[in-house]
């Protein structure tokens, strides 16, 4: 019996995991990226510093506009395609980047033409926003390919076809890597620029990026089969569709963009060895969210291919067995982030106190990983995916702003410690384990958002 429902787990797990490997993939060469501009950078001293991470926050913002975007055509996509509908997808991607661009086109001419006045939102030092302004005026003209990007990345892998994604993203670190080496400190002859080396080694890169998914994915061996005139059409009734999915998925873009910066202001008040500790910590957690992102984007496409096969029979043991996978995935996140700890936080040349901050708040922190796990991956690899959309904006917004708010406000008045306080900025996980049990098991959740066929009674029926 335990043989049988083990090899029922590997049947759910097997194509998901195989889905999941280049999007992950992608996800820790982007990674690299960061890690390689960072440790570059830090050699032209703390303002540089400072300088590229103030003009990186103009960025941060269309990239949440732009994840909004990609998540809701990847939730119509992942249906169309579920039905053997690729014209749909390819207007779906039509409409994506009939929204995308011009936003991006926007904040590209604001970073363009107005750099030091947008670094001096968040920042008062001079030679900072000096920096910043540098780096933003010559990375500004990458925006518009990094939404163009990400919106034929997100399009390709709704049709099950994650690679070219992976290939992109490696030739745009190799590219990336070996410019900021080549024009940050100027070997080889070329000129010695700092900041502005390695922006234009990034706008290079990006610019890469997007040549190398266009000869991929315009082309009759592609499943999507994309042109160039056929991205130039506008699909009306579509893009009424598009917005009521998208809508919500973007709006709970934005609400994670303010709980994150709910939590780095409640942090920041403690002291610098805290700050450090809190940022060793969150660190460690990405080191396995870069694969459980990616396993929950996997779960969402399958969940779309699923409903827009109008396959409703097979959903209920889909949910039930894919929650049990992503308890035990769960599990083994919390147990790898135990094993690595030791050895993570000693790779930091930081004071004994920091440190000492750091064990502290990872002992608050890795437990709650096993609850993040299941609510996000539920919610947004199964719910959000099936087409409950504003159910999900409703789940992450109310928690935030009713609970944890008022919650961290309190500990912060009465002078709570700092691991109390973390334990606050992340309690909305453990509460939203428990509306995802109940939501996926009601199986009210399944819509048809190719047609507008709703599915609950059937299926709760079942």
């Amino acid at each position: 019996m335990q043989m049988i429902r083990l090899r029922t787990l590997g049947h759910y797990f097997r194509p998901m995991a195989v889905l999941a490997l280049p999007i992950a993939g992608q996800s820790l060469i982007s990674f690299f990226v960061n890690l390689a501009d960072n440790l570059m950078i830090g050699t032209l001293g703390d303002t540089a510093v400072s300088g590229v991470y103030m003009g990186t926050q103009i960025f941060t913002l269309l990239q949440w506009f732009v994840t909004g975007i990609t998540t809701a055509m990847t939730i119509l996509c992942a249906q169309f395609w579920g039905r053997r509908d690729v014209d749909a997808v390819r207007r779906v991607t039509s409409l994506a980047l009939a929204l995308g661009l011009p936003v991006a086109v926007l904040v590209m001419l604001s970073g363009l033409l107005f750099p030091a006045w947008l670094i001096g939102l968040f920042t008062a030092l001079p030679d900072v926003t000096e920096a910043g302004a540098v780096y933003l005026r010559l990375l500004a003209p990458s925006f518009p390919l990094f939404c163009a990007s990400q919106i034929l990345v997100a399009a390709s892998r709704s049709v099950e076809h994650a690679r070219p994604g992976l290939y992109a993203s490696a030739g745009a670190l190799v590219l990336n890597v070996s410019l900021n080496a080549l024009l940050i400190f100027g070997l080889l002859g070329f000129p010695a620029l700092g900041i502005a080396g390695a922006a234009l080694a990034t706008l290079a890169a990006r610019a890469l990026e997007l040549a190398i998914l266009v000869w991929l994915l315009f082309g009759r061996e592609n499943p999507l089969g994309l042109t160039l005139r056929g991205l130039f059409r506008f699909d009306r009734p579509l893009m009424a569709t598009f917005l009521r999915c998208g809508t919500p998925v973007m709006l709970g873009e934005v609400v994670w963009g303010c709980n994150t910066v709910m939590r780095s202001y409640f942090m920041g008040r403690f002291s610098t060895q805290v700050i450090t500790a809190f940022s060793m910590v969150n660190l460690l957690s990405e080191t396995v969210f870069i694969w459980i992102l990616a396993l929950e984007a996997a779960a969402g496409i399958l969940t779309g291919k699923l409903i827009g096969g109008r396959r409703w029979e097979e959903l209920r043991p889909y949910a039930r067995n894919m929650q049990v996978i992503f308890l035990l995935i769960g599990a083994a996140a919390v147990a790898v982030l135990l094993a690595v700890r030791p050895l993570f936080l000693s790779l930091y040349d930081v004071s004994a106190q920091a440190r000492a901050a750091a064990w502290s708040l990872s002992n608050v922190t890795i437990p709650i990983v096993f609850f993040s796990v299941y609510e996000d991956m539920t919610l947004c690899g199964i719910v959000k995916c099936g087409g409950e959309t504003t159910f999900v904006l409703k789940t992450d917004s109310i928690p935030i702003f009713c609970v944890m708010l008022p919650a961290r406000l309190i500990a912060r008045h009465l002078g709570a410690a700092a691991e109390t306080v973390c334990f606050l900025l992340q309690i909305d996980q453990i509460l939203k384990c428990f509306v995802a049990a109940v939501k996926v098991n009601r199986f009210h959740w399944a819509h048809d958002l190719t047609t507008g066929d709703k599915r609950k009674s059937d299926i709760a029926k079942k």
